[in-house]
């Protein structure tokens, strides 16, 4: 007669019962994940949706920002620093390890578009001062507007008649 050994059938539940804990626990942060990421994108969908179309859709041949009057330059600040703000707390998170790499993608590929827009890096340059307490976040922005030069100075050359037609 074969004795069962109780001990040794505890011992592993016990450890099946751990790697499923931890298994769930995993799934658990993924999905939670998933939610502060859909929460994000909802975040900022609601700025968008309240952005002046403007700035919205701003492109490289529109208005300069030295240009807009109020009320919608009044507006277009107010939407650019809410924005702004949004993608400062999605970046800190991201920094702590809070965020996943997929979701963080997915808004500096956001930043990187509207910062290539001259209206934006114009507005940038009349806010970035009230982002010094987040050096990080305004480096960040400042190597996207480097790599995205505003095409001002190409473009009111051309206005001028100082370049030659090819």
């Amino acid at each position: 007669m074969d004795v069962i050994d109780w001990n040794m059938i505890a011992a592993v539940a016990q450890v099946l019962g751990f790697g499923g804990i931890i298994w769930g626990l995993a799934q658990n942060r993924r999905t939670l994940q998933t939610q502060v990421a859909l929460e994000f994108y909802r975040r900022f969908a609601e700025i968008t949706d309240k952005m002046p179309v403007e700035l919205r859709l701003a492109l490289s041949t529109g208005p300069h920002w030295a240009t807009i009057q109020d009320p919608l330059r009044g507006q277009m600040l107010v939407s650019m620093l809410s924005y702004l703000n949004l993608s400062a707390e999605e970046f800190a998170l991201y920094q702590k390890g809070r965020l996943p790499k997929d979701v963080w993608q997915v808004t500096i590929r956001e930043i990187e578009g509207n910062f290539a827009k001259p209206l934006w890096q114009s507005i940038w340059q009349d806010v970035k001062a009230g982002y010094a307490s987040q050096p990080d976040f305004a480096a960040m922005i400042e190597a996207i507007v480097r790599r995205n030069p505003a095409p001002h100075a190409w473009s009111q050359t051309l206005a001028r008649g100082s370049v030659a037609a090819s």
